[in-house]
């Protein structure tokens, strides 16, 4: 049964991988066809800036930091055995780490889009055509193209298999929703909604995501997220720290640096329940599992059935020399 727990999730850790690629490479609903053009640089139909890999001498640079373009993931670190999350920095050659309380992630009004028609897209609580912020899936020049990754060499080493990730509060003066959109006209799919109660999102190790951040309203937000995860050592870890969204031309990054932000808000999950436990089986777990069992199954099947006839062409080709 371990073993077969092993193998079900490395077949998942692949599926969320090419689900990943092929949802990430055909652009989100608010990207222009010219940004997805310029992040495929080889022509090969991927954005070449979803591959990376993370090195393990990238620094810490405490300064702040205001990131109005360019690439950053939201990442966990152990800094000096502390595990905490931090802003992998991109947009500068090369690549560091900052905390978040020094980090702030900035958009324009070039940002604005409107809300698009359709009952799919009601989840967004605003009325067709009301102007939205931004902070798209995909690279653009108006706002930072944030995201999330496990990819920190100490991370990938010492984490069992992934991190439970959840949007815990919103401190802001309008709604943020988080979603990831393929392109396809398949609609959203929604991650997290400052206006519910947020289930916690698994995360593998080694995963690179981008999704769309929307904002309804300009102005300094504190979006409070929550990382846990089950270490190979049994060890349990856990922290919620905010990030620092300046939203729109007005918004002041200044102000964001200098707020209180208080004590960090208490992770929980819909009707009181607790999320997973970080090393659980989810659903997709069982029925990675079902399918296993099932093709074991055929495959036993079908060997049987191979050697039954065989053993009855055999007995055919026996008596027919008798």
């Amino acid at each position: 049964m371990e073993f077969l727990r092993y193998l079900t999730h490395a077949v998942l850790a692949r599926l969320a991988a090419a689900l990943g690629v092929i949802a990430l490479t055909l652009g989100a609903l608010f990207a222009t066809p010219g940004a997805a053009m310029a992040a495929d640089q080889d022509g090969d139909g991927q954005d070449d800036s979803l591959n990376q890999t993370l090195s393990s001498d990238e620094p810490v640079v405490n300064e702040p930091r205001t990131i109005a373009s360019g690439h950053v993931d939201i990442g966990p670190r152990f800094e000096q055995g502390t595990w905490a999350l931090y802003a992998h920095d991109d947009a500068v050659s090369p690549p560091v780490w900052r905390p978040l309380d020094q980090t702030i992630l900035k958009s324009s009004d070039a940002a604005i889009q409107p809300a698009p028609e359709g009952q799919e897209w009601a989840f967004l609580g605003v009325d067709p055509g009301t102007p939205l912020y931004i902070y798209p899936q995909v690279e653009s020049a108006d706002a930072a193209w944030v995201g999330w990754n496990t990819q920190d060499p100490e991370v990938m080493e010492r984490v069992d298999r992934g991190v439970q990730l959840q949007m815990t509060k919103v401190d802001g003066p309008g709604q943020v929703k988080v979603f990831l959109q393929a392109g396809d006209f398949s609609g959203a799919d929604v991650l997290w909604d400052s206006e519910a109660q947020n289930q916690a999102l698994w995360v593998d190790v080694n995963t690179h995501t981008h999704a769309n951040w929307v904002f309804t309203a300009p102005g300094e937000y504190l979006v409070w997220m929550t990382m846990s995860a089950k270490l190979l050592d049994g060890t349990e870890v856990t922290t919620t720290q905010p990030l620092r969204f300046a939203v729109g031309d007005s918004a002041s990054p200044e102000a964001l640096l200098a707020k209180d932000v208080g004590e960090a808000p208490v992770a929980a999950a819909p009707n009181g329940e607790q999320p997973a436990a970080a090393g659980g089986p989810s659903m997709l777990d069982g029925i990675l599992i079902s399918v296993f069992v099932l093709l074991l199954v055929a495959i036993v099947f079908g060997v049987t059935v191979v050697i039954v006839r065989g053993n009855r062409a055999r007995r055919r080709a026996m008596q027919g020399e008798l």
